[in-house]
């Protein structure tokens, strides 16, 4: 306990949001709401951490879906360190796409840095394979940069339309949309996207 007391510690709380009236509250009621969201989770280490966390370091904000607006390659490359998958291109759950877009980041990576380690000049230098690295992660965003985008944006789209109070948008949903729309090929297209083979050498036999 003692050594848990000096040390930082945070907690995030997802929780729903109908107004911006949020945002006078106080920390100590921010601490209150996180305990009584959480009370049922039954992992006591939660409760822990929001008694141990400073009451200025509590902060409450409300969920939004982040556009991308610049390529992923001109700003999640530094050096040979990056970012794939959620933290890369977080999408909302409405396509169901998730897990199965960090799972073709992967593949395509793995791709990519196999060209690069192979390559007969990074093989030489230490130096050039770094270059040859940096470069291959620059090709991945970049390559990858057009399908995330796009069903990024879709999934965002499909969300606020399939949430919504207004009557008449509620009412375009259930009776032009889910019986037209769902039932059209190109709605389920994202999903019969190929990822290619993975390159794999054949084992030497001595």
């Amino acid at each position: 306990m003692e050594e848990h007391n000096n040390r930082r510690t945070c907690l995030l709380v997802l929780m729903p949001f109908v107004s911006l009236g949020w945002r006078n509250i106080t920390p100590e009621q921010i601490k209150q709401e996180a305990l009584q969201v959480t009370k049922d989770f039954r992992v006591p280490e939660i409760e822990l951490c929001v008694n141990n966390t400073s009451l200025e370091h509590l902060t409450k904000n409300t969920i939004r879906h982040r556009v991308n607006t610049k390529p992923t390659w001109e700003t999640q490359v530094v050096g040979n360190v990056t970012v794939c998958g959620d933290a890369s291109h977080p999408m909302t759950p409405n396509l169901g796409q998730g897990g199965c877009m960090a799972m073709e980041d992967a593949i395509i990576l793995a791709r990519k840095l196999h060209q690069a380690l192979k390559s007969k000049e990074s093989q030489n230098s230490n130096l050039l394979q770094s270059d040859h690295i940096h470069q291959a992660l620059l090709d991945f965003h970049q390559e990858r940069y057009k399908r995330t985008y796009a069903l990024t944006q879709r999934a965002a789209m499909i969300g606020a339309r399939w949430e919504t109070e207004s009557a008449i948008q509620s009412f375009f949903r259930d009776w032009v949309f889910l019986p037209l729309g769902v039932h059209m090929g190109n709605f389920m297209e994202h999903t019969l996207f190929d990822v290619g083979k993975l390159p794999i050498e054949e084992p030497r036999i001595t």
